[in-house]
């Protein structure tokens, strides 16, 4: 049962990750109604994270926790995704799990179904793969204020990443990759920069 549901949620996080995608067509113009359409599947996969907690035998959390791990990471980047795309700001750990409809937990104490530390911080790497693609769209579509605005929040971010002593060997090795998306943003904002269309006013 665990099993089937953990596909469920892997399908319903490919389903959102596919509404998401819509965003690149136009980052900016369309980041409010996708972010209400990706919320819309947020609920179908919130749902099944509440079936997999029901499931889940009590104090097996730990026993149980590989099967889940990637689309629970996946599911944490959608709602950063939300958060980032009305807001243009990095939802709390805390404000992620509270969208999901689990815990977080940070002691590694709890043994019921919860979203970890590690979870939080996989999706924040996500998230930044997904900003450098939006940035690169972004002038596609013609918006050449865009990747200003995500390059602050990346460089931000990634300040942020460069403060934590990762011990978690996958999350280092997400985090090493990261130097190369901020890299590619950093591209296309020097690009813009060179041929004059940096808007007035951004000290990006």
């Amino acid at each position: 049962q665990l099993r089937q549901e953990v596909r469920e949620l892997e399908r319903a996080c490919r389903n959102a990750n596919a509404v998401l995608n819509r965003v690149h067509a136009d980052p900016a113009r369309l980041a409010s109604e996708v972010a209400g359409q990706v919320e819309k599947e947020l609920a179908v996969i919130r749902e099944h994270l509440q079936r997999l907690s029901s499931l889940l035998p009590e104090h097996k959390y730990h026993k149980y926790a590989d099967m889940w791990n990637r689309p629970v990471q996946q599911a944490c980047f959608l709602a950063a995704a939300i958060v980032y795309l009305r807001q243009a700001q990095l939802v709390s750990a805390e404000g992620m799990a509270g969208m999901l409809g689990v815990p977080f937990d940070m002691t590694y104490a709890m043994t019921s179904f919860h979203v970890t530390i590690e979870d939080y911080l996989h999706s924040l790497c996500t998230l930044i793969s997904e900003l450098s693609r939006l940035a690169v769209n972004a002038v596609t579509a013609g918006d050449f204020a865009y990747p200003f605005r995500v390059s602050a929040f990346v460089k931000e971010l990634h300040s942020g990443f460069q403060l934590l002593n990762l011990k978690n060997d996958a999350l280092r090795k997400r985090f090493d990759g990261i130097k190369y998306e901020v890299k590619r943003i950093e591209e296309v904002v020097y690009d813009l920069t060179l041929r004059g269309l940096k808007p007035s006013g951004d000290s990006a």
